[in-house]
């Protein structure tokens, strides 16, 4: 059977002009480019990888943003065949979670808090290493449990300690899905660990989980709640600052690098600036890189968030320079990859053609399962793809895109 042939972003982005009956011409005066980059992008010669010209084309063109970059959850991709089957199973445990009608108490025995605790941290682990594969097959029973011990613990203080564990789990099960393409799963797991935390005996997990919630809301191209919900959380955040724990500072830190890159979004480059400078006020202030509340958060982490920013902004040669910087070998390899792909956009737009090969390499390396469905790899790959040779061909098969 042949399979349909998927549009990049630059047919999507044809198809809609057309449709409202414009020309390139006039669609590059709106968006304030050329009439030849508007033809460069629509035939795929020029990789569209920055949400900001996105945002400003979806709005001229008067459609959603998810026309135009086609996100949806990513076919199944080479050695990823059992992708639906366990990402299905992580769907049914967060369906027995949201029902009441069918959250019922296992009859067996009630798993000790320290064991969970235990099977939590491996999955923020596999997580922090965008190990997916192997998080989706623990994350089912996981959940299963931490259900089970929430309902027949008869302390408040161990029930609201299961509550902080679930919350984790359920931030697990955020990412994962987030960046498999399941917004709709990814919302339900945000919406459930928020309901963890709220029961938790920890109020800082409610901001914890803000974070969750604007992630989802990044992804799902609106950033408009997105920026809300930031402020609205630093604002709250805002009070005890000056005697805050390491976590409260991880947190803080955090939700500034979010509201940095959403402002780069909108190439609103004054807040981005003054959001990546409360970061690293925050991160001086804790004096090294930490994980409190699985952030990452610390000085290496403000470095990645400004190659980001920089490469949001178009700003291709800073974000190069402040890569040269960073050393971010005691992060995680989906941090670590996610650097090698903003590395890689920036290589891109400076037309380093060898580098960015390089770069989308050494991420796929570190990450398979969180490279290969990126939406902006797939699109820089199959932009490339005219000049390519072997090794780019090879990992064009590999990510599905032809």
């Amino acid at each position: 059977m042949e399979l349909p042939i998927e549009l990049t972003v630059g047919e999507r982005i044809a198809r809609a002009r057309i449709a409202r009956g414009i020309s390139q011409e006039a669609l590059a005066g709106l968006v304030g480019r050329s009439a030849g980059w508007v033809s460069k992008v629509e035939r795929g010669v020029l990789p569209l990888d920055r949400k900001s010209v996105l945002l400003k084309l979806a709005a001229v063109l008067e459609v959603d943003v998810d026309v135009l970059d086609g996100r949806s959850p990513v076919a199944n991709v080479s050695g990823d065949i059992s992708r639906a089957v366990v990402v299905g199973e992580v769907r049914q445990a967060l369906m027995r979670w949201a029902m009441p009608v069918i959250n019922q108490a296992s009859a067996g025995p009630c798993h000790p808090l320290s064991a969970l605790r235990q099977r939590v941290d491996t999955a923020n682990r596999l997580r922090q290493d965008a190990k997916f594969g192997r998080l989706a097959l623990v994350l089912p029973a996981l959940l299963d449990d931490l259900r089970d011990a929430i309902s027949r613990t008869e302390s408040s203080v161990d029930r609201a300690i299961a509550q902080t564990l679930a919350a984790e789990a359920m931030h697990d099960a955020r990412a994962m899905t987030k960046k498999l393409g399941h917004l709709d799963l990814a919302w339900m797991s945000a919406e459930l660990a928020g309901q963890a935390a709220r029961q938790s005996s920890d109020p800082l997990m409610i901001a914890a989980n803000a974070w969750n919630h604007i992630e989802v809301y990044k992804t799902a191209n609106a950033p408009g709640p997105a920026r809300a919900l930031a402020l609205a959380t630093i604002d709250r955040l805002a009070e005890g600052l000056s005697t805050a724990t390491p976590g409260h500072l991880s947190l803080w830190g955090t939700l500034h690098l979010q509201a940095a890159l959403i402002a780069a979004y909108w190439s609103n480059r004054d807040d981005a600036a003054t959001h990546l400078d409360e970061a690293a006020a925050a991160a001086r202030r804790l004096g090294g890189d930490g994980n409190h509340y699985d952030t990452m958060f610390g000085t290496t982490n403000v470095g990645i968030h400004r190659v980001a920013v920089a490469v949001e902004l178009g700003e291709p040669e800073a974000a190069i320079a402040h890569a040269k910087k960073i050393d971010a070998s005691g992060l995680g390899r989906e941090r670590r990859a996610r650097l090698e792909i903003d590395l890689a956009r920036a290589f891109s737009q400076a037309r380093r053609h060898e580098k960015t090969l390089g770069s989308l390499l050494a991420a796929e390396k570190l990450a398979p399962d969180y490279v290969r469905p990126h939406p902006l790899v797939r699109e820089i790959v199959g932009s490339h793809l005219r000049r390519a040779k072997p090794a780019l061909r090879s990992l064009a098969q590999r990510i599905g895109v032809t």
